[in-house]
């Protein structure tokens, strides 16, 4: 087995791709693992407890991820994915050649499948496998329109990609694995149908944000968030009207949340923070991406309001209405707007938007809403 680590840099809004290769012979087993005896103990495990963009089973101790349906396809296929991810730099370093037989495994709309399928050329083929066959309807209609006809979709299942043994050059795997229902089925799978010395190849993305917070320690003024053990968001206030020079330095502020004088180091490290509004009262309302709405009070701790439906929560955003009515706008997979009263009970204003990307409340109490993926925007009457 060969290991192979690609990193490329992606302009100014980093993103940062992480290739793992692997060269196996066709009698290799998944990740290097022995098949296992009646003895052994459970592959996968199962909690009660877990979070709610996973579906409570383990494996290896990393939780599975919900697989992202097909209704959110046109994230896929979004225009800035290409300077975010630069795609052209992870095709490169696969180093593909004329005549050879490459796998996208969840190919989805075939972003990856119809790259490499130029690569291969007329001798090659790529086999476009997935689990959803509205997302292989979506690639087949994409593959005509462009006039791509060497590439072959596959309908697989939750533990076997239904690829030919010993046929594939190359197998791609792009932000796809951590979504595997049984990644050991699935890869000892993958790995049967490779040639002898066919590739394996693991392609993720993380922001330049996250690679420079794991690399840069934390400014003295925040110190003691290290010396105290906390694990979990910052928030910080900023003053349009105070006069200090631009850019300012949000990390030397100090922080709303958490306060040194009311730190709570005895619970769980806190999901990240992805959406946050002010109440007529200046209060701060903020969603986690576990769909966790919390308030933060005066004594500087968050305290839950409430808990919304299991789902991805990103690309979201919130708003308030004077009544003290909170507006979540969910976009991604969830699509709907979501509406919590003064009382703490959850509503759904609207549904199956297309992709929605933002909220905005006017004085009569309508609201206004960008379905991204439609190129439009909505308004909603208030009820009366």
């Amino acid at each position: 087995m060969r290991f192979t680590l690609f990193r490329a840099s992606v302009g100014s809004a980093t993103a940062f791709i992480a290739a793992c290769t692997f060269t196996l012979s066709l009698s290799s087993r998944a990740a290097g693992e022995d098949p296992k005896t009646n003895s052994s103990p459970p592959r996968y495990e199962f909690r009660k407890d877990h979070d709610r963009d996973g579906i409570g089973k383990f494996y290896m101790g990393r939780e599975i991820a919900q697989v992202m349906g097909h209704q959110a396809a046109d994230w896929l296929e979004r225009p800035e994915r290409e300077k975010e991810e630069r795609p052209d730099l992870a095709i490169t370093a696969l180093k593909l050649k004329p005549g050879e037989v490459a796998a996208d495994i969840g190919a989805g709309t075939g972003y990856y499948t119809r790259r490499m399928a130029q690569l291969v050329g007329a001798a090659g083929a790529v086999y476009a496998v997935d689990i959803q066959q509205e997302m292989l309807d979506l690639l087949t209609n994409k593959m005509a329109e462009l006039k791509i006809r060497n590439v072959k979709p596959i309908l697989g299942t939750i533990t076997d990609p239904k690829l030919p043994l010993a046929s594939v050059d190359l197998a791609l795997l792009v932000d796809v694995y951590h979504e595997f229902d049984h990644p050991y089925e699935m890869i000892d799978a993958i790995c049967r149908s490779l040639k002898p010395g066919g590739r394996l190849v693991f392609v993720d993305y993380a922001s330049s944000e996250t690679h420079l917070r794991s690399e840069t320690p934390l400014p003295p003024s925040l110190s003691w968030l290290v010396e105290e053990g906390y694990r979990g968001p910052l928030v910080f206030r900023i003053d349009p009207a105070e006069d200090r020079p631009l850019p300012r330095r949000v990390d030397l502020l100090v922080p709303v949340f958490p306060r040194r004088d009311a730190a709570r180091l005895d619970r769980e490290p806190m999901w990240r923070l992805i959406g946050v509004t002010a109440t007529s009262g200046d209060e701060l309302v903020f969603l986690s991406s576990v769909g966790e709405v919390l308030k933060l009070g005066s004594d500087g701790l968050l305290r839950l309001i409430v808990r919304l439906p299991a789902g991805h929560y990103h690309r979201t955003n919130l708003t308030t209405a004077p009544d003290g009515s909170i507006f979540v706008c969910a976009g991604y997979q969830i699509r709907q707007i979501f509406r919590i009263s003064p009382t703490r009970e959850v509503s759904v204003v609207a549904s199956e938007l297309g992709d929605p990307g933002g909220i905005v409340l006017d004085a009569t109490g309508a609201l206004y809403v960008p379905e991204t993926a439609l190129h439009r925007i909505i308004r909603i009457a208030p009820d009366r």
